[in-house]
């Protein structure tokens, strides 16, 4: 018989599983179960492979992580200030909550896809090349305004570019890894762990819940397929959610007496 077979292999996951180990270190198991096997199939200690009836546990889908509207509220008010790099910081952080752009679309981003007047709009490049028309809100609209009339001459001290957030030469836009050095700082500013594409996905959960139209949202994000939307449906549910279970009279603090 072999020193190992599915059965027992099939034995040893289940109790993995009872331990209460994730599916992701369930399958960790497995893959390491399955080198191992091929590795003795390799040298003749086993005849064939039991591992390869065994199936992956299911790891689902892992839900965006947003941040709270209170959360994004601190990192604006952690803005302080008027001198240009605060401004441009304040300007990134507008158009990539309120529009919920990509790192990468923010910083393709040139001055003829801004259009001011009569409605602020973005003509964004997206994924593939594909453009599309997101409008701006009026905190948005402002906080460009602002920048692109005061901070970004000053950054740019005399020197000429095309894009809307461009260093210091003009030559190119920011880098994305520059964005994330900005706005990593701020989070650190404002006490909140932030990764810049939580600000798209907490623009997405946000419209959401002020039940926003599902293709609305769809179409701001440039997403092709709305079932990719739709998994910020998951998220504004288990949001809500917790919102009953901590609102739930059992669950409040205050002392219940019979």
């Amino acid at each position: 018989a072999q020193p190992l077979s599915t059965t027992s292999l099939q034995a040893y996951l289940a109790h993995l599983q009872q331990r209460g180990l994730s599916p992701r270190s369930q399958a960790r198991q497995l893959s390491m179960l399955r080198q191992l096997c091929q590795l003795l199939v390799r040298r003749g200690v086993l005849t064939d492979d039991p591992t390869q009836a065994l199936s992956a546990p299911k790891l689902g889908q892992a839900l965006p992580k947003a941040l709270s509207v209170e959360q994004v509220q601190k990192l604006f008010a952690a803005l302080v200030g008027q001198d240009p790099t605060t401004v441009r910081t304040r300007a990134m952080l507008a158009l990539l909550y309120a529009a919920g752009l990509r790192v990468s679309e923010l910083t393709q981003l040139r001055l003829v896809d801004v259009q001011m007047t009569p409605t602020p709009t973005l003509v964004v490049h997206g994924k593939g090349g594909k453009a599309r028309q997101v409008p701006l809100g009026a905190v948005a609209s402002v906080a460009l305004a602002q920048y692109l009339e005061q901070a970004r001459p000053a950054l740019l001290v005399g020197a000429a570019s095309a894009w809307v957030f461009p260093r210091r030469d003009g030559r190119a836009g920011l880098s994305r890894q520059r964005v994330f050095q900005l706005l990593q700082g701020l989070g650190q500013q404002a006490g909140v762990a932030l990764s810049p594409h939580q600000l798209r996905h907490s623009c997405a959960t946000h419209l959401l819940e002020n039940e926003v139209d599902l293709r609305a949202v769809q179409l701001l994000l440039g997403h092709a397929d709305l079932a990719t939307t739709q998994i910020y449906t998951k998220v504004v549910a288990g949001l809500k959610q917790q919102t009953v279970w901590r609102h739930h009279p059992l669950n409040q603090s205050t002392n219940h007496k019979g």
